[in-house]
């Protein structure tokens, strides 16, 4: 029976493999597979001399930009005030992901500091059946903490969000504020302080849970969209792409358009619709016939 292991950390060809009893092992590569990455589940031998991976198991996804695979859920860190947030940036950010087969989650911060206006503003998200919290990163409650493990136990997930919105806060509340720097890793593959350039999978043995700790997915990777079918992103387009006049409509500037039309009427939000035709412009930088 193949032995099965998760990769959480590849260094000079050096593989870091969390096993399937939660035991850290190190392991080398046959020649023969190509490409593995951190988040990749891969069967391996194991011999007195040398663990040696002999499969890569399928992946259900693989981001490129940090790279890694297998990842379930992404956490969008937006603060509700202090920085400003922008609704591009959280729209962008849903579409790409939801495209990758990664779930988006969002969690708005610094309740305590935004009024009910502000808020409501940001319940638009719950409503089209994305999963948000919406907390204050200094004082989490044991009920918000307990809503969170209860979604990623035995998953694999990162944090996303840009300087200043509490994204690492809310990783030491959570998790503790050793974590990320001791981990679960070895020491025995580094030989320094890790880099934040490097992919690393931390594991969490409480919760059977793996975090990847890298700043890259507070970006999208536009030239990943370049062939993706961008309406189809947008949850409350899905039922009214079908009651547009021409059946290829992009809904620009083509007449009889029930996207436009419901924007129009209010059906849907437009910050939504301004985000998707920014997104529709930024693609046109990379691909001018869309």
């Amino acid at each position: 029976m193949a032995l099965i292991g998760t990769i959480c950390k590849i260094h000079n060809n050096i593989f870091t493999l969390i096993d399937t009893n939660k035991k850290e092992l190190l392991a080398y590569k046959r020649k023969t597979i190509k490409n593995p990455t951190v988040g990749d589940q891969v069967e391996y031998e194991s011999s007195s001399q040398e663990n040696l991976i002999t499969k890569i198991l399928p992946r259900k996804n693989l981001i490129k930009k940090p790279l890694l695979a297998n990842i379930d859920f992404v956490f969008l860190v937006v603060a509700i005030a202090d920085p400003d947030y922008s609704f591009y940036i959280i729209d962008s950010f849903l579409s790409y992901y939801s495209h990758l087969k990664v779930t988006p989650v969002i969690i708005f911060n610094k309740n305590d500091l935004s009024n009910d206006a502000q808020k409501q503003k940001l319940k638009l998200y719950d409503k089209l059946g994305f999963t948000c919290f919406f907390l204050s990163a200094l004082s989490l409650s044991k009920e918000e903490k307990a809503s969170i493990f209860k979604l990623i136990n035995n998953k694999t997930i990162a944090f996303a969000g840009n300087s200043g919105v509490g994204k690492s806060t809310i990783i030491n509340q959570l998790f503790g504020e050793n974590f990320i720097r001791t981990g679960a890793i070895s020491e025995k593959t580094k030989k320094g302080k890790q880099t934040t350039t490097q992919t690393i999978l931390y594991y969490n043995l409480e919760h059977n849970c793996f975090l990847v700790d890298t700043p890259g997915y507070s970006m999208i990777d536009i030239e990943t969209l370049k062939d993706a079918p961008i309406d189809k992103l947008f949850p409350e387009f899905l039922n009214l792409n079908d009651q547009c006049k021409f059946d290829n409509c992009k809904h620009l500037t083509e007449p009889q358009c029930a996207i436009k039309q419901a924007t129009q009427n209010g059906e849907i939000s437009p910050s939504r619709y301004d985000s998707y035709l920014k997104l529709i412009d930024e693609l046109k930088k990379l691909k001018p016939k869309y």
